[in-house]
């Protein structure tokens, strides 16, 4: 997408009042403004601080190989029920992830599995220990709603007040603890919050999970995970289409908000270099880490402030390697990998729907992972990472005709991935109700803001509804 010159700046710069403004064009930013256009005959503009659109979707296209490779967000589960609807209306296809042939397990450095993803049951670990553990986060689970205020009930409190893994060593668990198990969960916490069970608080744990609706969905990959499907042509394109739709006259790039003044009737936002855009709602959509450096005047209410202020981003790298042929695949293999070890702790097959390009995409995350392989240099990671996957499915491995790598941490405007953590600090007790809260005629999305698929492309849809829903209850209100 090509952000607008100058010239074509100027037509923003009428003094136009806008009904919506909207901060951020990743997928729930652009969606938001999709469903103005649609439902409702609303002026609106988005503004997107870098110079693309798509937020934590990125897609890379390689002719030279015959298909895409997604670097940002890229699955979506059968369950994704809004954003299926979306790809369809949009005229975008899917197809399934590949998981036929035998996964990887490796749970001790000097030694791997492979298994059968639809038949495994936990079978490396004491499943009766392990069992204890699952039932004990669904049972808690299903005592919350986050769709209320925790913040009247103290038991609550104490599961925010420590981490995952402290919660695994109190008294009453120690005895059905081992270490295989503690791996286990610093391993999931990883896998579907890019963060390790030290860095995320307890209630944050069940948060997530009562998000997507169980606990095995995160750990075994099949048709009916929330790794099912990816969308043909990247996800990416999703953000594409919306935009082509929205038309170009109703976004700019590379305008970073600096600050939200609605002390008026007509809020004032303020870009960098002094840019001034004028509307009677804002909606922001950009990730809480990008929103806490966003002057807001009059100031947040306190437990909006807080919450903004003291969440965290999960640490992800994420490896691409592409190659002639699909190796895994006639040996047998679906290149899934789960690893206790690394560097990659979770691989997939990553080829497209045709399997013109045939890929592996692999993941680094988590503070600690990030401390022992993201300071190596690139060259010395990638020669680890191939040696790995050598280990598992041969010396072809090690000669990709691409590589490459993202680097979320170092995003300039997402700071992250794969969302916004709450660490153990009872932020999300005291603060995280109050997170999606209107202030004044300030809107909130994002998959931040969802109570559903946190953390998932659907998670950004669901909230663009329900905020659009919002800004059009209150318009009607006014007729």
């Amino acid at each position: 997408m090509e952000t607008h010159n100058k010239k074509n700046l100027d037509i923003f710069q009428t003094g136009k009042i806008y009904d919506t403004i909207i901060i951020g064009g990743g997928l729930s930013g652009l969606n938001s403004a999709f469903q103005l256009k649609k439902k409702g005959n609303q002026s609106f503009l988005i503004l997107e601080s870098s110079n693309r659109l798509g937020g934590r979707t990125e897609t890379v296209h390689l002719k030279k190989f015959g298909g895409w490779v997604d670097f940002g967000g890229q699955w979506l589960g059968i369950s994704n029920v809004n954003l299926f609807n979306l790809i369809n209306e949009l005229g975008l296809k899917t197809y399934k992830q590949y998981y036929d042939g035998k996964t990887i397990l490796e749970t001790e450095t000097s030694n791997f599995k492979k298994i059968n993803e639809n038949d495994f049951k936990f079978q490396d670990f004491d499943i009766d220990n392990l069992m204890y553990f699952i039932n004990q986060v669904d049972s808690i689970s299903s005592t919350i709603n986050f769709n209320t205020d925790i913040s009247k009930n103290p038991e609550f409190k104490i599961y925010d007040s420590i981490s995952l893994h402290d919660w695994l060593f109190l008294e009453k668990n120690k005895k059905y603890l081992n270490e295989k198990i503690k791996l286990f969960f610093d391993w999931v916490a990883k896998m579907v919050l890019a963060s390790s069970s030290k860095d995320i608080s307890f209630l944050f744990f069940i948060k997530y999970f009562k998000s997507i609706g169980n606990f095995e969905g995160a750990f075994v990959s099949n048709e009916q995970s929330s790794e099912s499907d990816r969308v043909i042509g990247g996800s990416q394109a999703i953000s594409h289409k919306l935009a082509s739709i929205i038309g170009k006259e109703n976004y700019l790039l590379k305008k970073k908000v600096t600050s939200i003044d609605q002390t008026k009737k007509i809020i004032t936002v303020t870009t960098d270099l002094n840019f001034k855009f004028y509307c009677k709602n804002v909606i922001v959509t950009a990730p809480p880490l990008q929103v806490k450096k966003i002057n807001f005047i009059p100031k947040l209410p306190t437990k909006k402030h807080n919450y903004i202020n003291n969440i965290e981003n999960g640490v992800v790298i994420k490896v691409i390697a592409v190659y002639k042929t699909q190796f895994w695949r006639e040996k047998g293999y679906n290149a899934k990998l789960i690893s206790f070890n690394g560097p990659i702790q979770e691989a997939f097959d990553n080829s497209t729907h045709d399997n013109q390009l045939k890929s592996i995409v692999g993941f680094i995350v988590g503070k600690d992972s990030f401390e022992k392989w993201g300071k190596l240099s690139f060259e010395e990671r990638k020669s680890l990472i191939l040696n790995q996957y050598a280990k598992y499915w041969g010396e072809e491995a090690l000669h990709p005709v691409y590589y490459n790598e993202k680097n979320w941490s170092q995003a300039s405007y997402e700071s992250g991935c794969f969302s916004g953590v709450c660490s153990p600090n009872q932020n999300l007790y005291e603060n995280g109700f109050d997170y999606t809260k209107p202030f004044g005629n300030i809107h909130w999305a994002g998959t931040e803001t969802s109570n559903e698929w946190y953390g998932h492309m659907e998670g950004a849809i669901q909230s663009s509804i329900r905020v659009t829903n919002e800004i059009l209850k209150k318009s009607i209100s006014k007729l």
